[in-house]
């Protein structure tokens, strides 16, 4: 599983593991969380997912009211980097 670096509610839900490991099992088959970096955005990444087969980083921004919550990409470059490459149209 990968961890954004940026995103306030993604750092709360990792504390809230931390603390209650018993809530959040560890399930061998997605390995030990690790950050990644994502070029090109410097905004809030939340609810990662990586393609079945690990190119693609989708993303959406903050979800806040204020917010005009979006879904997003980025293309895998390095194990721990993506490229930035917009926002998902359609």
């Amino acid at each position: 599983m990968l961890i954004p670096r940026k995103g306030a509610k993604a750092a709360l839900i990792l504390l809230i593991w931390a603390l209650l490991p018993s809530a959040f099992p560890a399930r061998a088959e997605f390995g030990t969380p690790s950050p990644v970096a994502v070029d090109g955005y410097a905004g809030h990444l939340m609810e990662p997912f990586i393609s079945c087969d690990g190119k693609v980083l989708l993303f959406n921004n903050l979800n806040e009211p204020s917010e005009n919550t979006e879904l997003h990409w980025a293309e895998r470059v390095s194990a721990a980097r993506f490229r930035y490459r917009g926002k998902v149209e359609g």
